[in-house]
């Protein structure tokens, strides 16, 4: 058992930068066995050119194959121009990786929907 926290990033897939505020940037996780608990609350402080999908670090890499055997979820709010329904994310090792669900497959322009203000709410769980 062990619990703790991590200063997370934001990564955009193609170009760009996100920068999270220093104030809302951390994320809370719980270990329990092979299994990783991590929760959280982000908010986008600057942004310069994003594109591309974006990725969320996390605090221990998954294990081989995970993101078809992991739980996860975001909310995000204050965007570009999208639906917030629209965003979807996959555990894919150290990283959650968002993308946008607003066509018949996922789609890699998440980044482009990050602003100055967008928060993210994150819950996720996987086996390390």
């Amino acid at each position: 058992y062990e619990e703790g926290t991590h200063v997370a990033a934001i990564t955009c897939g193609t170009s760009g930068t996100a920068a999270l505020s220093t104030s809302y940037d951390e994320l809370s996780y719980t270990r329990i066995g092979n299994r990783m608990f991590v929760s959280g609350y982000l908010s986008v402080s600057a942004i310069s050119s994003p594109a591309g999908y974006f990725d969320i670090s996390l605090p221990v890499a998954a294990a081989t194959g995970v993101k078809f055997r992991a739980s996860a979820s975001i909310s995000v709010h204050t965007v570009a121009s999208a639906n917030l329904s629209d965003f979807w994310v996959e555990v894919n090792g150290a990283i959650l990786r968002v993308y946008m669900g607003d066509g018949i497959v996922v789609q890699a322009d998440s980044a482009e929907q990050l602003i100055v203000g967008t928060s993210i709410r994150v819950d996720v769980q996987y086996a390390v």
